[in-house]
């Protein structure tokens, strides 16, 4: 069965799984200490904007980076 948009409320499916939404712009070192699998984040200083590549701290590429449970990856840009 497909979900809708309504079925979701402030991220969380009706089975209470978070979801992978984005937030605000932030630098890498205001990551989540302990992000879940698929979460995604908006990185400002990127040191990298290859796609899949891991991301760190130290460049000014402004890219959009998934947790994949064990780096920050890049997703897009």
């Amino acid at each position: 069965m497909a979900h809708t948009l309504a079925t979701y409320i402030f991220g969380y499916n009706p089975r209470g799984v978070k979801l992978p939404i984005t937030t605000k712009e932030v630098a890498f070192a205001e990551l989540d200490t302990t992000p879940y699998v698929g979460q995604m984040a908006n990185i400002s200083d990127s040191n990298t904007a290859t796609w899949g590549a891991n991301v760190a701290a130290g460049g000014s590429n402004r890219i959009l980076a998934r947790w994949n449970g064990t780096n920050w990856t890049v997703v897009g840009k």
